[in-house]
């Protein structure tokens, strides 16, 4: 390259927050170095619990998340519900590897007279949902 300044770019795959292009000066006889992070996406759950009965308080959740083929690739700890709601963030939204992670939901104590509650969700979206859990 000639001497001057250089705008570099690279070009990433969607797994990734995104990358902002860098500026380098190219000097005569000498190596520019330009560093690029990759970072995963990452994103929350949140889940909002209701009750006929109106109880919102102890009910505990579980998380885990697993690869397209169902290994589990990931155990979260377990969270209880404080005035209806528990939270986990900073969960990637693909494996290393660059698989899209599953996310699956448990209620852990519910009631004889509640119904458990399962969910399977998926992170890749920009945009994360809160969820209202309900009695059937």
């Amino acid at each position: 390259l000639k001497p001057g300044t250089y705008k570099v770019s690279e070009k990433t795959s969607s797994n990734y927050t995104n990358v902002r292009d860098k500026t380098v000066i190219v000097e005569a006889g000498k190596t520019a170095l330009v560093t690029f992070v990759n970072t995963l996406k990452k994103g929350q759950i949140i889940i909002k619990k209701s009750a006929e009965d109106g109880e919102q308080n102890n009910f505990t959740f579980g998380l885990y998340s697993t690869l397209s083929d169902g290994t589990v690739y990931e155990t979260y700890d377990d969270k209880v519900t404080a005035g209806g709601l528990v939270s986990w963030g900073n969960l990637p939204f693909y494996a290393p590897d660059g698989q899209e992670l599953l996310y699956v939901i448990t209620e852990e104590n519910a009631p004889v007279n509640r119904f458990p509650v399962l969910f399977f969700l998926h992170l890749c979206c920009h945009l994360l949902p809160v969820f209202s859990i309900c009695p059937l």
